[in-house]
C-alpha cells in the first residue's frame, strides 16, 4: 500500500469519526439525528423577507398554530421530525391586529390549548412617526396623533397639555432659581408655550413629560428624591457637585432628561449644551458619572435644534411605552413566544409574536 493510499484511508476514517461524533452531539442537543435535521432544513428552508418562526419546546411533542392576520389565516406546525418551522408574513405597513390559536401536545400526553394575540407594527413605525414633524413644536401634535392612532388597540396612551402658557416672569424666575439660561430647544419643545405630557393608564410614571419652568429641578435634587441613598452626597461628592449644576427638563418612562453646560463656547460666545439622561441602575451600582450622553461630542450650540436628534429620543420613548407582549415590531424575523397561565390541565398557554428589540436604520 502506497503512502498516498494510507493517507487517503486515514483521512476517510477521520471523516467518518467526525461525522459520527457530530451526529451524536447534534442528536443529544436537539433530540433528532443530523440527517433528520438536514432533511428538515431541506423541507422547511428559512424564507427570505418577513416571516414567523416557531420552535418545539423541550417538553412538547408537537405544536400546531393558526395565526389570523387581517383576514388571512397562516398555519405553523412543529413536531419531533420538524422541530423548527417558518411561515411567511404578509407585508406590514401599518398597525395590524392578529389572533393566535392552536394547541400543544406535551410529553406527558396532555394537550394544552394556545390562545393569544396582539398588534403587528412595521419596525420603522416609531421612527417614521416622529420623523413627520418639521419643528420641535410639532412633537406634541405627533404624540397626540399616534396616541389616537393606537387607541383602538388598547395602547392606553393619552397626550395632554399640563400647564398654562409660560410667562416671561415664570421663565425669569426659573433661570434665577437655577442660575442658568434656559436653552432654546427647551422652550421650542413646548406646545404654544405650554408644557405637555403623554401618560399610560397602567403606569404611574409618564411616558413623556416636558416640565414647566416652575417644575424644573437640578439633577441632584431629582436623584435625591427618586434614586439616591441618604449617604450618596458624601460618598460621591464629585457627582453630587456636577449634578447640582445639571437641570432636569423632561422625564421619559421614568428616565430624567437633563442638560448641562458644554465644554466650549459657541460662535456667539454662549456656552454649548450637552443633553443626556441619568441611568438609575448605573448610578446605584457603578462608581461612574451617572450622566449618559445621547450623542457623541462635547456639546452643541443652537444647531442642537436639529430635528434628527430629537426624533430619535421621541422614537425611543414611544417604543419603550409599547409592551412587547402586546405590540410586535416586525422586521425580518418574528418568533412565537408561549407562556403558561398555570399548571393545571384546564389552564391554557398564552402566545404572542415577539419582534425586533430596536429599530436599526
Amino acid at each position: 500500500m502506497t503512502k498516498v493510499s494510507k493517507t487517503l484511508i486515514a483521512g476517510a476514517v477521520l471523516l467518518i469519526i467526525c461525522l459520527a461524533a457530530g451526529t451524536a452531539w447534534h442528536k443529544q442537543q436537539n433530540g433528532q439525528s443530523l440527517f433528520s435535521y438536514l432533511l428538515n432544513q431541506t423541507r422547511n428552508p428559512q424564507p427570505s423577507g418577513s416571516y414567523i418562526t416557531d420552535e418545539l419546546a423541550d417538553d412538547q411533542i408537537e405544536e400546531n398554530l393558526r395565526i389570523d392576520i387581517n383576514g388571512q389565516s397562516l398555519t405553523l406546525a412543529v413536531n419531533l421530525s420538524a422541530k423548527k418551522n417558518y411561515v411567511v408574513l404578509p407585508p406590514v405597513t401599518e398597525p395590524v391586529p392578529y389572533r393566535l390559536s392552536g394547541d400543544a401536545v406535551m410529553t406527558n400526553g396532555v394537550t394544552w390549548p394556545i390562545t393569544g394575540g396582539g398588534v403587528l407594527l412595521p419596525n420603522s413605525f416609531t421612527r417614521q412617526t416622529m420623523s413627520a414633524g418639521r419643528s420641535l413644536a410639532d412633537f406634541f401634535s405627533l404624540w397626540r396623533d399616534v396616541t389616537d392612532q393606537l387607541a383602538p388597540y388598547q395602547a392606553g396612551l393619552t397626550t395632554t397639555l399640563t400647564n398654562k402658557p409660560f410667562s416671561s416672569a415664570e421663565i425669569a424666575s426659573a433661570e434665577a432659581r437655577l442660575g442658568i439660561t434656559l436653552p432654546d430647544f427647551y422652550l421650542n419643545l413646548a406646545h404654544d408655550g405650554r408644557s405637555w405630557q403623554v401618560v399610560k393608564t397602567d403606569r404611574q410614571q409618564p411616558v413623556f413629560r416636558l416640565l414647566a419652568p416652575a417644575e424644573l429641578i437640578t439633577a441632584a435634587d431629582w436623584v435625591e428624591k427618586y434614586v439616591g441613598t441618604p449617604e450618596w452626597k458624601t460618598t460621591r461628592p464629585e457627582e453630587y457637585a456636577q449634578l447640582q449644576k445639571d437641570v432636569v427638563f423632561a422625564v421619559a418612562n421614568g428616565e430624567p432628561w437633563i442638560f448641562r453646560g458644554g465644554e466650549y463656547l459657541c460662535e456667539d460666545d454662549r456656552p454649548s449644551v450637552d443633553t443626556g439622561y441619568i441611568d438609575r441602575g448605573e448610578f446605584l451600582s457603578d462608581d461612574t458619572d451617572p450622566f449618559d450622553y445621547y450623542f457623541i461630542g462635547p456639546g452643541y450650540c443652537e444647531d442642537g435644534d436639529t430635528l434628527q436628534f430629537w426624533q430619535a429620543l421621541m422614537s425611543r420613548a414611544l417604543r419603550d411605552a409599547l409592551p412587547e407582549e402586546q405590540f410586535t415590531f416586525v422586521d425580518k424575523n418574528s418568533w412565537v413566544e408561549v407562556t403558561r397561565t398555570g399548571t393545571q390541565p384546564h389552564d391554557t398557554l398564552e402566545g404572542y409574536l415577539q419582534g425586533e428589540w430596536w429599530d436599526a436604520e
